[in-house]
């Protein structure tokens, strides 16, 4: 609901300029990339996101950024690669999001996990659909995401892990790239399961 309001009163519009003005501004930067990612987790909303200039603009984010801004955007492009994927998008080219992807991927393996939790969920529900979409480099930013949150918090999600059955989505993960070369996404699958167990149980 607060998303919609948002968009109704012009909001993205107001925060491209704002984007535009702060350039710079780091902590403006974080917060108006995480309302953007807010929306984008809503899939009747993410239309208002499918803009050229929105997408070149959290594109410039994920490849220019620290990695709290970065981490934003990588999300909200999974949830409009997702979109693409299951082909109820046509307003972009796909070799220019086949190109994001392979980007995503790329700087998502230079990430060091941080000390601090850099955001929190209420659910986990938003990523189901992320962890089952056929581009790793979707799977592998909704992986990375759990992690995170689980490694810097993980008392806050004990109720919800099991809830969601993310513990079983991750199973089921693990299963589907047992037999492929991806060892980075498989230990991180690997160390997000142990960290479930260890600190969300």
């Amino acid at each position: 609901i607060v998303c919609e309001k948002f968009i109704t009163c012009n909001g993205i519009q107001v925060y491209q300029r704002i984007l535009e003005i702060f350039a710079t501004d780091t902590i403006t930067i974080t917060k108006i990339v995480g309302l953007f990612s807010n929306i984008a987790e809503v899939e009747h909303l993410r239309i208002y996101l499918r803009t050229p200039l929105i997408i070149e603009q959290i594109e410039y984010f994920l490849l220019n950024s620290a990695i709290d801004i970065a981490y934003f955007s990588a999300g909200i492009l999974s949830h409009l690669l997702l979109d693409e994927h299951d082909n109820r998008d046509d307003s972009v080219d796909n070799d220019h999001y086949k190109l994001i992807s392979d980007e995503m991927r790329r700087i998502i393996t230079l990430w060091r996990n941080p000390d601090t939790s850099m955001v929190t969920y209420r659910s986990f529900k938003p990523f189901l659909p992320l962890l089952k979409c056929q581009i790793s480099a979707v799977q592998l930013w909704a992986v990375w995401a759990i992690y995170h949150v689980c490694s810097t918090d993980g008392a806050r999600y004990r109720t919800i892990i099991p809830e969601e059955k993310v513990i079983e989505t991750m199973f089921a993960l693990l299963e589907s790239h047992s037999n492929k070369d991806d060892l980075f996404f498989v230990q991180l699958i690997n160390d997000t399961l142990h960290v479930l167990y260890q600190n969300c149980i």
